[in-house]
């Protein structure tokens, strides 16, 4: 390990929020000790752990100076908050316990905050790979046709900011300046700060190289189950949807609408989304959950009676399936003209897999992402098609019918692929602009 670079920023505090990451998080540490910048100070903060971890900590061996500070399970949130109070530098880089840093890491994003102090969070592209370590996609940001930096607070709400924590380095007066994590959310934690740090007028810069290998995990994690987290993530969802709610708001003076027309949307058709997968994983509790928060949110935005009756079908999900396997041997004009706004791709039979169980589709696989139930854009011919395609596993997919009428915000397209773009605020991979109405606001 070198010390190349350091006076361009300052040094630097790495802190990893620790819960039960026994399996990974020696490599994590392993990955610091990789850099061509050594931080001044490595913290961990062990969130009331059970399985070992703290002592697989203890028992790394590492070129830089580290602590372990130990606490009761408050939450990821409430772990790095430890890690930023106890800090002893300028600078703060966060570390998963899952997640692998590129040795440059935090030389290339040291050299780009250099010693501007309008600089709050500087970022880097990242490369996602699977539980076992295995990568799945490179450049995750430019892939998907993400546009950073954001110029705008349009842009941050649009959709996820993907700005994530391990590919990222903060300051820690920017930090304090907003409050830090919102411990009171287990999920979009890391939207909301960069949201917060924009409208405080901290700066961002963005590097667009791959500086960091981000873990997903196909099922669950070691500790937690599906239905957990799940349940956990939507409940994070709507608080943060509270939280725009009272903080963001819509200007109507100005004709601003950022909750009307970006935010309600995106979480519409992610809800939604949830309440498809969910479906087809014969996960009931789960499907009834996203159907009440679909509800939630659809009563938030312009009434209309197709909305109204497609989220009062989601409130019984084994009738919706029922009906929709149903109509599936209907021809298609006739499908069309009794559920225009409804599509659906589910198995013949019961799934092979337990209830509760998630399925992730593979690459090129569709799978059952949901757009809206009143869905808004146009889709050219060979977009249709590729709607129409069935989905190894099942799941539910909602046809968008008719165009967008004055003053309306697009939801966006779904594609194959689960991914949301600056263009549109559904799931797609890439949204294709073509025949697609963008959002007003």
């Amino acid at each position: 390990m070198k010390h190349i670079g350091l006076a361009d920023c300052g040094a630097i505090t790495v802190v990893v929020a620790l819960y039960n990451g026994r399996s990974y998080v020696r490599r994590a540490l392993e990955t610091v000790a990789e850099q061509t910048v050594a931080p001044a100070e490595v913290i961990v903060v062990d969130d009331g752990s059970t399985d070992g971890s703290a002592q697989v900590v203890d028992s790394t061996d590492t070129p830089f100076p580290m602590r372990v500070i130990r606490q009761d399970n408050r939450g990821q949130s409430a772990a790095r908050n430890v890690g930023i109070g106890a800090a002893t530098t300028d600078l703060i880089a966060f570390l998963d316990q899952d997640d692998e840093w590129r040795p440059r890491h935090l030389e290339l994003l040291c050299r780009a905050i250099g010693k501007r102090q309008d600089i709050g969070w500087a970022y880097s592209d990242f490369d996602e790979m699977d539980s076992l370590g295995s990568t799945v996609t490179h450049r995750f940001i430019n892939e998907h046709g993400l546009v950073h930096p954001k110029r705008t607070l349009a842009a941050c709400l649009r959709s996820d900011v993907m700005a994530i924590p391990s590919a990222s380095l903060m300051r820690k007066a920017a930090l304090l300046d907003v409050g830090g994590f919102d411990e009171a959310l287990s999920g979009y934690e890391d939207d909301d700060l960069f949201v917060r740090m924009f409208r405080a007028d901290w700066r961002h810069i963005f590097v667009p190289k791959s500086l960091t290998r981000f873990r997903v995990h196909g099922h669950a994690s070691e500790t937690t189950p599906s239905s957990s987290m799940d349940r956990r993530f939507l409940e994070s969802r709507m608080r943060y949807l509270e939280k725009l709610t009272d903080t963001v708001g819509d200007d109507y003076r100005l004709n601003r609408f950022w909750v009307r027309d970006l935010v309600l949307p995106r979480f519409f058709v992610t809800t939604v989304d949830d309440y498809s997968k969910a479906l087809t994983r014969a996960d009931w509790a789960h499907a009834r959950r996203s159907a009440e928060a679909t509800r939630q949110i659809a009563a938030m935005l312009p009434p209309r009676l197709k909305r109204r009756v497609g989220v009062g079908l989601l409130r019984y999900p084994r009738l919706c399936r029922r009906l929709l396997r149903m109509m599936r041997v209907l021809p298609p004009p006739l499908r069309r003209l009794i559920a225009p706004s409804l599509r659906v791709h589910t198995a013949r039979r019961r799934p092979p897999w337990p209830p509760g169980v998630p399925v992730q589709p593979s690459d090129g696989e569709p799978g059952s992402a949901a757009s809206a139930v009143d869905g808004r854009a146009r889709i050219e011919p060979q977009q249709q098609a590729s709607l129409q395609d069935a989905s190894a596993h099942g799941g539910v997919r909602f046809r968008q019918g008719r165009g967008l009428r004055d003053g309306e915000a697009s939801p966006g397209l779904v594609n194959r692929e689960n991914h949301t773009c600056e263009q549109c605020t559904a799931s797609c991979l890439r949204c294709v602009s073509k025949g697609i109405d963008q959002p007003t606001g």
